[in-house]
């Protein structure tokens, strides 16, 4: 089976790229939300300053943690496209453990057995032919750091 690096490679971008532009909405979402924080309760911060600073406080809490949380989900997506590293299993086969289904987290948790018998645990970009218990074999491209499918023929 003809394994095309060239596609690999430009399938690491594309998910480097995705991950990044996430982390940059979650940044900009959390800026007006501080923003809003701010103006948007103007008339009510002239009543109570002691809770309009309670409430900016907050939700700069709240933004920050969750830019901290996106940004140590993404620095292994990062080492893996800065450095290219990636694993190539034939004739492997996957278990589909855990399916979504939601907008906001599509990917699938799957258990990749090699042909040593080693037992991985990865992710997978969501697709249609993954349903909960199914299990497909083939060629798998994964990275090594991030632990994320990004090349797959069944």
């Amino acid at each position: 089976m003809d394994i095309d690096i060239t596609e690999i490679v430009n399938s690491i971008k594309l998910f480097y790229h995705r991950e990044a532009i996430i982390l940059l909405l979650l940044v900009m979402l959390s800026l007006i939300a501080i923003v809003a924080s701010i103006f948007g309760f103007k008339n009510y911060f002239q009543k109570s300053v002691i809770k309009a600073i309670l409430i900016i406080f907050s939700t700069c809490v709240c933004a920050l943690s969750l830019i901290i949380i996106k940004i140590i989900e993404f620095a292994p997506v990062y080492d893996d496209y800065k450095n290219m590293t990636y694993t190539i299993e034939q004739n492997a086969e996957i278990y589909i453990v855990e399916g979504t289904n939601n907008l906001w987290e599509q990917k699938n948790l799957v258990q990749l057995k090699t042909q040593n018998g080693e037992e991985i645990e990865l992710e997978i970009t969501n697709d249609y032919k993954f349903e909960t218990g199914v299990i497909l074999e083939g060629t798998v491209v994964y990275t090594n750091h991030s632990k994320h499918i990004v090349w797959y023929k069944f």
